[in-house]
């Protein structure tokens, strides 16, 4: 029987009992070939960096070989499910390739010119999960610019770190520093999270540093608006007061059935809506 080197793989997982119990089904001289179904670096090289796309090429590599990304998104596309390289056959069915699927749809849409360039536009969060699963490195090449912010993105933090807030009149504890980098790392990529410290730790102290680095640093000048239970309103209201008066809350609640807010301006207050909150402005 002849077959192509792309058909090897099935054969050996249709003859898999066979293949186990044989002492000498292949030759010495191919016993190193194998099917790989992990990688132990991917090796990211960035082109371009907008705020809400990367142009990139990025290889996945075992031991001393890699594959392109752009080959595995490929083969998905026409549903091979092995790609052979040197060393063996990749598994494009690899648990740790499964991240691929969910960014199959956009790649489809832009295979040709990823197919002659080899790189490839993601969203950050595509390119997170391009390396969901990975036990690997990630490595990345590039100019120092782009290598920090897309280290920055692995590492779940913003593109700088926190400047201390001017008009949050207490300190941060150094996990609240934390906490409000990954509140501005979740806005920078636009992506949506949970703010999930014990009670009693400071995430409303977060929340306030969070809102005044958007002030500060963004010249955001538009409201805020918190949404919470009537339950701790008076909270918000007292913590945003003695800790960033700044912010100028305004609290607009109402009793069951007559929920009606107040808007305070500088020239009459009138009242609309039905919403429990906290607004700063």
């Amino acid at each position: 029987m002849s077959l192509k080197k792309s058909q090897v793989p099935s054969f050996f997982e249709a003859l898999a009992d066979e293949c186990a119990a044989s002492s000498s089904l292949v030759d010495e001289h191919l016993e190193f070939l194998h099917i790989i179904r992990s990688f132990d670096r991917i090796d990211i090289t960035p082109a371009q960096l907008e705020r809400d796309w990367y142009w990139l090429s990025a290889d996945y590599g075992f031991g001393n070989a890699s594959i392109a990304l752009a080959d595995i998104l490929s083969a998905k596309k026409e549903g091979r499910r092995y790609i052979g390289t040197p060393s063996g056959w990749v598994d494009c069915t690899a648990p740790e390739l499964d991240g691929l699927n969910l960014i199959l749809d956009r790649y489809q849409e832009a295979a040709s010119d990823a197919e002659a360039t080899g790189r490839i536009g993601l969203s950050p969060m595509d390119l997170l999960r391009v390396s969901a699963g990975m036990n690997g490195a990630v490595a990345i090449s590039g100019g120092t610019h782009d290598r920090h912010l897309l280290r920055r993105l692995f590492e779940f933090k913003p593109a700088e770190a926190l400047p201390p807030p001017e008009g949050l009149k207490s300190s941060l504890r150094p996990y609240q520093v934390l906490g409000a980098e990954w509140l501005r790392f979740l806005f920078e990529n636009g992506f949506g999270g949970v703010l999930c410290d014990d009670m009693g730790l400071g995430k409303t102290h977060e929340v306030m540093a969070f809102l005044l680095s958007l002030r500060e640093h963004n010249g955001m000048d538009a409201p805020f608006l918190v949404v919470c239970p009537t339950t701790v309103l008076s909270h918000w209201d007292q913590k945003v007061k003695a800790h960033a008066p700044g912010l100028n809350p305004v609290v607009y609640h109402g009793g069951e059935g007559k929920r009606r807010f107040s808007t305070i301006s500088r020239k009459k207050s009138k009242t609309c809506g039905r919403v429990s909150s906290v607004k700063t402005r």
